[in-house]
């Protein structure tokens, strides 16, 4: 099923590259169902803003719903899959599959999760023999064995742990201990002194103690354990890294025995921690050293009874969705409304097709590729990667800044690059898996335990280079430095309401490979790909001054978004953003270079009014429609290596010379930028 798109345009307003002013051009009923061309907003010049003008009539049309914080493109493709996968899961529920079988999970888990009476009538009772455990803990060996019995839950309090590729050996697997233990996801909400923030922290005072109030607790001690988990949790944010910090593959890489860490953070007992995840390991890769020296020294500050109080805490939150409305209720009004500025619940419908897909994707995603994404539509995207990379090394053999050994490094690199295009051709078993028609809490924490032992029964075999990260209809993609590929999922070279065939280059150019594939690929040619080799190992490749001609290069882009103001008095971070924006930008390089090289292009031909170059720039500013709450703003600001949409677009193509041609951009206008301070790199 597609969804039908407003026709929502009757002209279309402009800025002709041939003239200075503003061109009104008449459009058919026809043209008005054109891909980009029924998205826009006439009132607005595109050289003013050119985001809002490409995607404005689209957002007046269709008003962010009350249950959602961020709306646009990627709501657009979920829509789409929902009413496919919808009736997948209420046939399964209704059906008799085979026990064990994949229709049964999926009908058990959408049968218990929709009834809502048997959540609220079994309360806590599957959570509680966790409950129990952390009342039992009388000392630290006993807690740190808990909190070990909690992470085969899937439940990260203290640290996040999680298996991936060793970056010094990318043919085996590593165990890696980040930093984690906090419920709101950015250090700032914790440490910053604004007034925003107080009555955030104020907030989140108040749900902690309807936590525990929930829980059976008087009021007066359950506001004293908020105290006490507000405490703790801001401790443990202290020495949490930024996203720049963060990003530095070695600083960030330190191996060592769980021999040597003992040495190193004596109270947190890592081999009774370890032998309780049931996976004792012999060593692990910790990210942030002050935060595991900071952690011991926390075990030894607070009493064993605030620990209690805060992995009590913990461990519930991650629950609350599931449980019954005394604490999901609770939980929506400070995550949902306060952090992300939603106003209503969604459905609960909408809700449990989120999890289905979280924890059952790749079974879905055999149905969604069979229904959307045909074996052409594969070949297609896959001829527009290899013509990307063929852009792209002629951009490397002609970028004067690089040295000729680092150019053949690259070119070496780049010819070694993987693609992974639309969806994998092996699928996760899910037959241990444990769905039963019991309880939904209940399915939710077995499914956890087997992400667990899935992830961490890679550390016993070799490394699965043919493995996705992502399920074909998840919208989303990614580049790996272990693996050196390109991974692309179908959902994200998808247009809902249009077939692919329906769709000219012009609009693919910039929809996909520009904003997705292009960008991916300069991640193996940025700050983090130049640490990893051809083969997806730790070793750097680039001269020193190669480094420096490069960050001569792309610095001016950092006080670029700098000067951007998101939300109130914030502006973006161009520091903890400035990898994305290098490939935003270098994303749209290569694949304008690529387009150029289409039969489209060259024979230059208008459709519904636009020219091949206005519509290669409306596909890209159409990957990136999307609104957020001024909740979700300051949570991504916070929290988000990326930059906001409206800026990927805006503050990314006035740095790129074709845009101003294209809409005839002059000094005047919003969206220019003085040629002397356009980045160009790629």
């Amino acid at each position: 099923m597609k969804i039908h798109i407003l026709n929502i345009c009757l002209f279309l307003i402009f800025a002709s590259c041939q003239r200075k002013t503003q061109t009104t051009v008449a459009v058919s009923v026809q043209d008005e169902m054109d891909v980009v061309a029924n998205k826009i907003d006439p009132s607005i010049n595109p050289a003013d803003d050119f985001f809002s003008w490409a995607n404005g009539g689209w957002f007046s049309a269709f008003p962010m719903p009350p249950s959602e914080s961020q709306w646009g493109i990627e709501a657009m493709v979920n829509e789409e899959i929902f009413q496919n996968t919808i009736n997948i899961c209420r046939n399964a529920s209704i059906s008799n599959p085979q026990l064990g079988s994949i229709d049964q999970k999926i009908g058990d888990l959408w049968a218990t999760g929709m009834d809502t009476q048997a959540i609220e009538k079994q309360d806590i009772t599957y959570v509680e023999p966790m409950l129990r455990s952390i009342s039992n803990v009388r000392d630290l060996r006993q807690l740190v064995s808990v909190i070990g019995q909690m992470q085969t839950h899937n439940i990260s309090p203290l640290f996040y742990g999680y298996v991936y590729q060793d970056r010094m050996a990318s043919n085996r697997y590593a165990y890696y201990l980040s930093q984690g233990g906090i419920s709101m996801d950015a250090r700032e909400y914790y440490l910053n002194k604004s007034a925003l923030h107080n009555k955030i922290r104020e907030a989140y005072l108040v749900y902690v103690k309807k936590i525990f109030t929930n829980l059976g607790e008087p009021p007066f001690i359950a506001a004293m354990h908020a105290s006490c988990v507000l405490k703790i949790e801001t401790f443990l944010a202290e020495k949490h890294l930024s996203y720049e910090e963060l990003d530095n593959p070695y600083t960030s890489y330190n191996k060592m025995s769980i021999k040597d860490l003992e040495r190193v953070t004596p109270s947190v007992s890592w081999r009774i921690l370890m032998n309780s995840m049931t996976f004792p390991l012999d060593s692990v890769v910790v990210e942030n050293m002050d935060y595991v020296k900071h952690l011991d020294k926390g075990l030894k500050q607070f009493s064993i009874e605030d620990w209690k109080c805060y992995i009590k805490f913990f461990y519930v939150n991650s629950f609350a969705a599931y449980l019954p409305k005394r604490f999901r209720y609770p939980q929506f009004d400070f995550f949902g409304k306060t952090i992300d500025g939603r106003k209503q619940k969604k459905t609960q419908w909408k809700f449990l097709l989120e999890k289905e897909e979280n924890l059952l994707g790749d079974a879905l995603g055999r149905v969604f590729v069979k229904d959307f994404f045909i074996e052409k539509s594969q070949k297609r995207h896959s001829a527009i990667v290899d013509n990307l990379k063929n852009a792209f090394g002629e951009s490397i053999r002609e970028a004067a800044w690089l040295s000729p050994q680092t150019k053949q490094h690259a070119l070496e690199k780049l010819s070694m690059m993987k693609k992974k295009i639309g969806y994998p051709h092996r699928w996760k078993d899910y037959a241990s898996m444990k769905i039963d028609r019991k309880s939904f809490v209940g399915n939710i924490i077995n499914a956890n335990q087997w992400w667990y032992q899935w992830q961490m029964n890679k550390l016993q075999v070799p490394v699965d280079r043919n493995e996705w990260n992502i399920t074909p209809q998840e919208y989303n993609a990614y580049y790996s430095p272990a693996n050196n590929e390109v991974v692309v999922s179908a959902a994200v070279l998808t247009i809902p309401g249009f077939e692919d065939e329906q769709i000219d280059d012009a609009v693919m150019y910039g929809y996909a490979a520009a904003s997705t594939i292009g960008h991916e690929m300069t991640h193996g040619f940025d700050l983090e790909g130049k640490e990893y080799d051809k083969y997806g190992n730790l070793n750097n490749w680039w001269t020193k001054q190669d480094y420096q001609n490069y960050l001569q290069k792309a610095k001016p882009l950092i006080s670029i978004f700098n000067n951007q103001i998101v939300v109130d008095t914030f502006h973006c971070r161009g520091e903890a953003t400035w990898n994305e924006n290098i490939a935003d930008l270098g994303g749209v390089s290569i694949a304008l270079r690529a387009f150029k090289k289409t039969e489209q292009y060259q024979q230059g031909k208008s459709i519904a009014g636009f020219t091949p170059l206005q519509r290669f720039f409306m596909g890209y500013a159409l990957a990136w429609m999307s609104i957020q709450t001024k909740e979700r703003l300051l949570r991504n600001v916070l929290n988000d290596n990326h930059a906001p949409p409206k800026l990927r677009v805006n503050a990314i193509l006035s740095n790129i010379p074709e845009f101003y041609e294209a809409f005839n951009v002059k000094q005047d206008h919003r969206m220019w930028l003085d040629p002397h301070k356009r980045v160009k790199i790629w």
